[in-house]
């Protein structure tokens, strides 16, 4: 029984292994871009938030002072610029 168990899965594997290249060959072509373009399209939308907790609980978001209440409004308003 074992025998036969061997003799079917690698007849299966050998089917697979000449089948594969095949079906390679008829998929479907696909451009990936390229890094460089990918690299620009990166640094053109990097934004930078610094957000400094201070012993006394103040609160500085790239180096100016803000309330804590107006964090979240700050950051959303950094975010669109």
């Amino acid at each position: 029984n074992l025998t036969s168990l061997v003799d079917v899965s690698l007849t299966l594997v050998i089917i697979f292994m000449v089948s594969y290249p095949l079906v390679m060959q008829s998929g479907i072509n696909v451009s990936s871009p390229s890094m460089e373009k990918a690299k620009t399209q990166l640094e053109e939308t990097e934004l930078k938030a610094e957000i400094v907790l201070k012993e006394d609980y103040s609160i500085q978001l790239n180096g100016k002072k803000i309330e804590p209440d107006y964090l979240s409004d700050s950051l959303k308003t950094l975010m669109a610029a």
